[in-house]
């Protein structure tokens, strides 16, 4: 899980079509080359997948997991290189039950994450797929990279 901190905004100040990771994407052959780079999958079997993703409509994220081509803590820190987001491993047992409350459950589920922290400021979450979440106005808050 990739650990983004965020800060809570005004509503108002941000459009609800605003990515979390401005600016930051993660395009399937950036993640093959990656894990290529870093000798996790072979340069034919990287090749591979991207025909299939692109067949099949499917992410190479998706396929790797289906697969279980690759270990997850291996994908979870290569995304966060690329995305600029820690990985960072979570004990569940320390994440405190107020914090928990701060999002309802199915509604983080929903949208891939998880509240591990928060103050009056900021809340920090942990997120499954970072480069493919948005703000949502089911969440109840608008959130921003810091």
């Amino acid at each position: 899980m990739q650990i983004q901190r965020t800060t809570t905004l005004n509503k108002a100040s941000r459009s609800r079509s605003e990515l979390i990771f401005k600016g930051r994407g993660m395009t399937d052959r950036q993640f093959i080359d990656a894990l290529i780079k870093k000798t996790i999958l072979s340069d034919e079997l990287g090749q591979k997948l991207l025909i299939e993703a692109g067949q099949s409509g499917k992410s190479v994220e998706d396929i790797i997991y289906a697969r279980r081509l690759v270990d997850e803590i291996s994908v979870a820190k290569t995304k966060g290189e690329l995305l600029g987001a820690p990985y960072k491993k979570v004990n569940p047992d320390e994440i405190k039950e107020n914090v928990l409350k701060t999002i309802a459950g199915e509604t983080a589920q929903a949208y891939g994450f998880v509240p591990l922290e928060r103050d009056n400021k900021m809340l920090v979450a942990g997120m499954l797929r970072p480069n493919q979440s948005q703000v949502h106005p089911e969440i109840g808050y608008d959130f921003a990279p810091v």
